[in-house]
């Protein structure tokens, strides 16, 4: 009997990427998702992995809401004064997640609630640093996946308090979008919001042009 070898083309050059839509919009992250039906929804919590509910937050021990400065504005301290009545967030929760680690949480909040990812960013902001910046774009990779066909919510992910720059969180987000094995959200927002450490990187204007250039078709130069 003669043998004949059959070749497949190799699929992975002909995987076509289909980036979701983003949306860039300027303003809280509740005031957007009102739009929607709260189970298309997923917040992204920006998460500080060492403090209760971040540093302008304090907590008990035990994990109940005391107070909150207003002097940062991220998604985590929006989370945290919209649920502040239910919340509990005890100090044995932390570290949330170890710092070359990509693990998440994501929480289900019911029907009439929004799921939530709580998902750190490193802390410090060194990104030039390559394992940091593998690190960060495992963490955006796992974020997607875990969101996959919904809208995730996210923002100025680590460039207030953890030094991190919106250049650099750009660079993760072009890096994990550009994954074709991965399933990803059907739309990704960024609700921009300067606070006190933010403020820094400019404009809300500039950055949610920044963020733009992630958008399908869109000149990234």
């Amino acid at each position: 009997m003669s043998s004949s070898k059959v070749y497949y083309e190799d699929i992975t050059t002909s995987l076509v990427c289909v980036t979701p839509k983003v949306t860039v919009y300027e303003g809280s992250c509740f005031s957007y998702i009102s739009q929607y039906p709260s189970g298309d929804i997923v917040l992204h919590n920006f998460a500080n992995n060492y403090y209760q509910g971040g540093p302008c937050s304090q907590f008990t021990p035990d994990g109940r809401y005391i107070r909150s400065e207003l002097w940062s504005n991220t998604q985590e301290d929006q989370i945290v004064r919209k649920y502040s009545d239910s919340l509990n967030l005890p100090r044995s929760f932390y570290p949330i997640c170890s710092d070359d680690s990509q693990a998440l949480i994501y929480s289900v909040l019911g029907s009439d609630q929004p799921d939530i990812i709580t998902l750190p960013a490193l802390n410090g902001g060194n990104y030039a640093k390559s394992a940091n910046r593998q690190i960060m774009i495992s963490r955006t990779k796992t974020m997607l996946y875990a969101a996959r066909g919904k809208v995730l919510v996210t923002g100025l992910w680590g460039c207030g308090a953890f030094g991190g720059s919106p250049d650099d969180l750009l660079t993760f987000w072009q890096h994990a979008l550009a994954d074709c094995h991965l399933e990803k959200p059907r739309e990704i927002v960024f609700a921009i919001i300067l606070d006190g450490a933010s403020r820094k990187w400019g404009s809300a204007e500039s950055l949610t042009s920044k963020f733009r250039r992630l958008s399908p078709g869109t000149d990234k130069k």
